[in-house]
């Protein structure tokens, strides 16, 4: 079973918690999760990245919380408002000698304006599928899904709202797809083609 910690910095409404939740239904399907959750209504402020002149928060950020929060986790998920400043990513992960306590981290911003937005029929919000998205990177670092990881599904989810995001991560949580091959070949066929028209 793996140990997660959820840390959200700043005050919140229950549409995070929601979100949470929906992540981690997802995931418990497939691989067992025990997972806290830990809120500080102080907020942070992301690092400036210069070199991409956009901002991000990573494990220096939350230093000054470190002491506060409880160890033996093996994944801290760490949820901090952007407050308009324009990021780098909507999320990131980072292995123990980047992270804090010496596990891996997932850095996300929950507060851009499409977060809380409906994802076909497939999440009840787009910070639940970031969620999933950035620990399946972790998973991945931690020897859990067999060299699969969520960069691999950069392409699911915009197509096709019926196979899209859940059916890749589905496939790297438990290597199976639930589709027929002919299926899944007939739909790269598709995304391929939509792609082409889009260049046009």
């Amino acid at each position: 079973m793996i140990k997660i910690c959820f840390v959200i910095f700043g005050r919140h409404d229950y549409k995070l918690n929601e979100a949470i939740l929906e992540a981690v239904e997802f995931i418990n399907k497939y691989i067992k999760i025990d997972y806290e959750i830990t809120s500080f209504v102080t907020e942070i402020e992301p690092a400036y990245w210069e070199e991409s002149n956009c901002y991000f928060a990573h494990s220096g950020d939350f230093k000054l919380f470190e002491p506060l929060i409880k160890d033996s986790f093996e994944i801290y998920v760490c949820l901090w408002k952007s407050k308009g400043k324009v990021v780098c990513w909507n999320g990131g992960t980072w292995g123990p000698e980047y992270g804090i306590k010496n596990a891996w981290l997932c850095s996300l911003p929950y507060d851009l304006s499409d977060c809380y937005h409906q994802v076909g029929e497939q999440w009840k919000y787009r910070i639940s599928q970031r969620i999933v998205h950035e620990l399946l990177n972790a998973f991945h670092g931690l020897g859990l899904t067999e060299g699969r990881w969520g960069e691999e599904c950069d392409e699911y989810g915009f197509d096709d709202p019926e196979l899209g995001w859940k059916e890749c991560y589905r496939f790297i949580l438990t290597g199976q797809r639930e589709r027929d091959e002919k299926k899944l070949w007939l739909y790269e066929i598709l995304r391929i083609f939509l792609r082409l028209i889009r260049r046009f």
